[in-house]
């Protein structure tokens, strides 16, 4: 009888992280252009550590500093990884049993008392200087793709303060929807009317009892007093998704609505 194979020894949660692990290298790879390793190193590629994330500098110093002494951490803008050094070998294979694969928790914004969880994946990357990389990434647009026709991105089109009082105002305590309890990856919250995601279409006759909080009014108008929508909305859709989740490609539908359909992204940026 031939010994079971190495995989065959693994448990289904180390199969699953051992598949995101792979994903993450390749990404690495595809990126930068840059190998991971087997064998240890001081240097440690941390997949979903980075700014484009959420993720703070302070936070990745002092989650990492627990064990051992960090000679640098780099991070580029807009990017989902950062790069951290350590003094000795021995402290980054301690931060690798200790943080690879496992939940974290994270508050992206010390004024709002949100707690998100978050994933890290690390690999031992080469000893080399990634600062020439991480600059070009830095240089580069956050957006390089045009943008299709009708289609206008606003960067920072709201202050932060604002953007404090929209993420307050949303109450997620109320009793969800069957058709929000059924979404697995992410919280969604509706006001107005209810967009129904089995039939891909919002039910017009039966408007719902919330209706979008008086906090967006100041927005909406600024969207129509600038031309960008020819009326106040009156349908908001709200996910939420946790810091390094991502969102897959996909279609939405738009034939529910009319023309005139705002995406605004909070508490990250869009790319």
């Amino acid at each position: 009888m031939a010994a079971p194979s190495e995989r065959s020894k693994l448990s289904k949660s180390e199969r699953k992280l051992a598949k995101k692990a792979a994903r993450t290298r390749h990404s690495l790879e595809n990126q930068l252009g840059i190998q991971t390793q087997s064998h240890p190193s001081k240097r440690l590629y941390v997949a979903n550590g980075g700014l484009g994330n959420g993720i703070t500098r302070e936070y990745v110093f002092e989650l990492f500093a627990k064990h051992g002494h960090v000679d640098s951490i780099e991070m580029a803008r807009d990017k989902p990884y950062c790069f951290v050094q350590f003094e000795s070998v021995e402290s980054s294979m301690l931060a690798v049993r200790d943080i690879h694969g496992k939940k974290l928790e994270f508050q992206c914004n010390s004024s709002i008392k949100t707690v998100y969880t978050v994933t890290f994946y690390l690999a031992y990357v080469s000893e080399v200087n990634m600062v020439k990389k991480l600059e070009f990434c830095e240089k580069k647009p956050s957006c390089e793709c045009p943008l299709p026709p009708g289609l206008v991105m606003l960067p920072d089109y709201v202050e932060r303060q604002y953007e404090e009082k929209l993420l307050k105002c949303i109450n997620w305590t109320c009793v969800e929807s069957d058709s929000e309890k059924s979404l697995k990856n992410r919280r969604v919250k509706h006001y107005g009317y209810e967009f129904i995601y089995g039939a891909n279409d919002i039910d017009k006759d039966h408007p719902l009892d919330e209706v979008i909080p008086d906090v967006c009014v100041p927005l909406l108008d600024s969207l129509v007093n600038n031309g960008y929508l020819s009326q106040r909305s009156d349908q908001l859709t709200i996910n939420q998704y946790q810091p390094g989740q991502g969102i897959p490609a996909h279609i939405d539908t738009h034939s529910a609505f009319e023309d005139g359909i705002v995406s605004l992204s909070l508490g990250s940026s869009v790319c």
